[in-house]
């Protein structure tokens, strides 16, 4: 039509895990505008990832962004990314996640339609950086901000393509040519390694212990894309044929997801993606899920994910590697 748009920028200033549930906007804006050039500005994982399944036609790398960041210096380094790799003529800036240096970026730079989820609270929040609550959902604040551009309807599915040689290229790597016999592989993973919220790397390493020893688990501890934090910390600390995942591609990250037998995480939008791989997850958190739809999606619920106790995980775990969901998974 003559009104559609011919250039479309996406900015979604989140971490890793909470930005990949801005991926079903992402499949809606495409189907929704099959001709426009779009543009995503996002954190490194997820730059990749969009470049790797070929979603969008050009991506900004925003570097990694950490969880409840304070750093005035990495806002400004991406202020200065944005201003500089967005020189082209966009219609609509589409802003996901409005932050001080995108709000910035809108007002220099683009000159632009600027569309975003809501109306912001105040100035002020975007200074102090305040993080939004646990329990807004970020795939409902992307398909609010695509609400107001006529997109009314946004499949949440993931779908993501992860090759079957990705998958057995990992699966290798985990057994090293020895031949499976029905271990689980559990996968761990932390998007807030070492915050003062976190599970903890004791409570990760008590866990994993308890699972080789119990269930002869393959543990897997696995970091988000181009980082190695939370590798680091666990290394030294796992058990035996325990296999330690640092600075994988987003599409490897996706392909241990899809061949695990089991998820532990502290993250939802991680904890959505092993889901939708049909993948039995237990999701630590301090809010319920709406995407726990199936007996095989846990979800252990405090006022810290810090509160939740090794117990109540190794006991879902458990229950979760024999029943027979699980148990058939283990012959994929």
């Amino acid at each position: 039509m003559a009104n559609d748009p011919r250039a479309i920028l996406v900015v979604d200033v989140v971490p890793f895990g909470k930005s990949l549930l801005m991926l079903p906007a992402i499949r809606a804006l495409r189907a929704r505008y099959p001709q426009a050039l779009i543009s995503v500005a996002s954190n490194s994982g997820i730059s990749d990832l969009l470049g790797e399944t070929q979603m969008v036609d050009e991506t900004i790398d925003l570097g990694i962004i950490k969880p409840n960041e304070q750093s005035y210096g990495g806002a400004m380094k991406r202020l200065i990314r944005l201003m500089t790799k967005t020189r082209r003529q966009f219609d609509w800036a589409i802003d996901f996640s409005p932050r001080l240096e995108t709000q910035i970026a809108s007002r220099l730079s683009w000159r632009t339609r600027h569309i975003t989820p809501a109306r912001l609270s105040n100035v002020l929040d975007l200074f102090i950086k305040r993080e939004s609550s646990t329990t807004a959902d970020h795939l409902d604040e992307c398909a609010s901000a695509l609400k107001k551009i006529g997109i009314k309807q946004i499949d949440t599915k993931f779908s993501l393509p992860v090759s079957n040689e990705e998958s057995l290229r990992f699966e290798d790597s985990v057994f090293r040519k020895e031949t499976r016999h029905g271990e689980p592989i559990v996968v761990c993973y932390t998007s807030l390694a070492g915050g003062a919220d976190a599970w903890d790397f004791e409570k990760f390493t008590e866990t994993a212990h308890r699972l080789y020893h119990n269930f002869k688990a393959r543990m897997v501890i696995l970091d988000e894309p181009f980082t190695n934090d939370f590798t680091k910390e666990m290394k030294s600390v796992l058990p035996p044929k325990a296999v330690s995942l640092n600075s994988p591609t987003a599409m490897q990250f996706a392909a241990v997801i899809a061949r695990s037998s089991l998820v532990i995480t502290d993250d939802r939008g991680v904890a959505k993606l092993a889901a939708d791989f049909d993948a039995p997850v237990i999701e630590i958190a301090d809010s319920p899920s709406a995407y726990a739809e199936d007996s095989d999606y846990r979800v252990l619920v405090s006022s810290s994910p810090s509160r939740v106790t090794t117990e109540a995980v190794f006991e879902s775990a458990s229950e979760l590697i024999q029943s027979g969901r699980t148990a058939s998974l283990l012959r994929r």
